[in-house]
């Protein structure tokens, strides 16, 4: 197997591991639903504690005090949905984002040490890594000091 074959094998296993945000992590959890905009967004800037929620062409679509509410919004917003349901309750929304977190952190892991057993001379691991990611529009978003 080379890379690009790694990297395909990889998108495809993703697809079919990956869990939905955040359908399959509300199980039990009273909701409501929020309007999206159908479009790609982007974290913004972080200026005195608000985060911003961006489309593409830099119109603030969402502004939050809390950043778990911020990566909700943005993990929910892969698939460009109209709508998506939000937990009433704020430990439930921040238990969401830390379960599909812990869930993408185990696929990338899994992702690099294939990676490192596979290739074990290459120096393109980053580069693998970030293909796959970008094809499958996943990101994992940290909090800046």
């Amino acid at each position: 197997m080379n890379e690009k074959e790694f990297i395909q094998n990889w998108i495809v296993t993703i697809q079919s591991e990956l869990k939905n945000f955040p359908d399959d992590f509300l199980e039990n959890v009273e909701t409501y639903f929020f309007s999206m905009p159908n479009k790609v967004l982007i974290l913004g800037n972080q200026i005195f504690d608000n985060f911003e929620i961006l489309t593409v062409n830099k119109d603030v679509f969402f502004q939050t005090d809390d950043f778990y509410s911020a990566k909700y919004i943005l993990y929910a917003n892969r698939k460009l949905p109209h709508e998506i349901k939000i937990p009433k309750n704020k430990i439930d929304l921040i238990q969401a984002v830390e379960n599909y977190e812990k869930h993408l952190d185990s696929l990338f892991k899994r992702i690099r040490d294939d990676f490192i057993v596979s290739f074990p001379e290459s120096q393109k691991l980053q580069l693998a890594f970030t293909e796959i990611i970008n094809k499958l529009s996943l990101h994992r978003y940290r909090k800046e000091n």
